[in-house]
């Protein structure tokens, strides 16, 4: 708890006597042609950030794993702090589906709605502006353009698309949305938005990301702190990675702050910065908390999604301070992270209830979410935010947070994971759950959305 303070207070610091821009996520320039200008779409060389060695070592933070090992038992030993890249060559991860390479654009609008809103970044100006699906497939297609667009946050659930698609299993074994949340919400949202008037669960699970060549996504924390797991169906990627030392998080907070991202690149700024390349049919996981910046060399089609989960509780809290310190709008935040937050807390408790009296049996607690799950609570008490908007389904919350830090006081934590091994909350004990309230949240919202900050798909429901 100390460690994480004094990251928080560091960052605070840095942050006073600053300006606060608008911290929305930036995208930069794109471009058809074989002659990208580059410097038009920034101050400094990209085409030289590409092609450098200088972010080429790997000193081991980079895994490569072969699709047979991407399990939940492997990556529960191995912890879910670094990314991991699995080669087309070695096949897909278990579980995971999505489209063939034939796939194309036209394909997705004829499977989202031609008139599907989506939302699309003017790179010229740097403001987002709605398109129908269909004027989006004419214009990714087009050979000529006379601006430069960018797709990235297309979420295709409750649509034709959602069914060619399924995360990893190991994704959805871990992914808080389907361990924690109350499965009767998911099952009844029918209306493809994302909406928080209309969204009745994080709907964050399944991304359509389409990029012209030339696309350039500035250094970024993914909202809530959320791991990514990202699979490239056509074209090419070049990832720059930071890790989430504390010194690499002060440092993007200042950077942030000082509006001036397209003068810096932030790769520049700290001590190790690792590039990889991505290639069609390559699986790409990446925790929670790595800051990351995104070039596509060659035109792409891909599908991905974000989760939170147990093994990283401190990097996702850590990433909603930075969020809260630099002042990121409500519509780039992860839906209903504090309510998440409190059904994380009811769901340990019930299971640690259950331990007491039938035992543990395959399952493991490790020390990590322990540690997280300490912090959790933290928050939970501390926090005006999390006060503010307790899910109607915790009765108790003080005794909750009470009870929950006496049973993680006496928890026994394991040391090591079987083949055989499991979590202590998983997909199939939820569905199991019988939830009799009609509300998934609070009135009162973690945030207010202003029809300006809701989503530019927000009128699914017209389909």
């Amino acid at each position: 708890k100390q460690w994480y303070q004094r990251r928080v207070r560091v960052m605070r610091e840095s942050a006073s006597g600053r300006k606060i821009r608008r911290c929305a996520e930036k995208f930069y320039g794109e471009d058809l042609g074989l002659n990208i200008n580059l410097h038009n779409i920034t101050t400094f060389d990209l085409f030289e950030k590409v092609h450098t060695e200088l972010f080429d070592s790997n000193d081991g933070s980079i895994s490569y794993i072969d699709s047979k090992d991407v399990t939940l038992q492997n990556l529960m030993r191995r912890g879910f702090k670094t990314p991991f890249i699995v080669r087309a060559d070695t096949g897909k991860p278990p579980g995971l589906r999505v489209p063939g390479p034939d796939f194309t654009v036209k394909d997705v609008e004829r499977l989202v709605g031609a008139t599907r809103k989506v939302d699309v970044m003017d790179v010229s100006t740097q403001r987002s502006l709605q398109m129908t699906m269909h004027q989006w497939a004419k214009y990714f297609e087009s050979n000529k353009r006379d601006n430069l667009l960018n797709v990235i946050s297309l979420e295709i659930s409750q649509t034709q698309l959602c069914e060619l698609v399924q995360p990893p299993d190991f994704v959805k074994d871990i992914d808080w949305v389907e361990t924690v949340w109350p499965p009767i919400f998911k099952k009844s949202q029918n209306i493809g938005t994302n909406n928080m008037a209309k969204m009745k669960y994080p709907k964050v699970q399944k991304y359509c990301l389409m990029s012209v060549r030339g696309s350039y996504t500035d250094f970024h924390l993914d909202f809530g702190g959320t791991s990514v797991w990202y699979h490239l169906v056509k074209g090419a990627k070049v990832f720059w990675l930071i890790p989430p030392t504390e010194q690499n998080l002060s440092k993007f907070v200042k950077w942030t702050l000082a509006g001036k991202q397209s003068d810096v690149f932030f790769g520049d700024l700290v001590d190790k910065c690792y590039r990889v390349n991505l290639t069609a049919g390559d699986t790409f996981y990446l925790p929670g908390g790595w800051i990351h910046g995104v070039y596509t060399p060659r035109k792409s089609l891909v599908f991905g999604g974000n989760f939170l989960h147990s093994y990283n509780i401190i990097g996702q809290l850590q990433v909603t301070a930075i969020e809260d310190i630099t002042k990121v709008e409500p519509r780039y935040l992860y839906p209903y992270f504090v309510e998440m937050a409190w059904f994380v807390a009811q769901k340990y408790h019930k299971y640690f209830k259950d331990v007491e009296v039938h035992g543990k049996g395959n399952s493991v607690l490790l020390e990590e979410e322990v540690e997280g799950l300490n912090l959790l609570l933290d928050r939970l008490e501390e926090s005006s935010t999390f006060h503010a908007n307790i899910p109607v389904q915790i009765t108790c919350p003080k005794s909750l947070i009470l009870e929950l830090r006496d049973l993680l006081l006496h928890a026994e934590i394991d040391s090591r994971c079987s083949d055989y091994s499991e979590p202590l909350i998983s997909r199939e004990r939820n569905e199991e759950e019988k939830f009799s309230c009609s509300r998934p949240v609070s009135t009162n919202r973690p945030f207010t959305i202003t029809p300006e900050a809701s989503d530019a798909s927000s009128d699914e429901e017209e389909e």
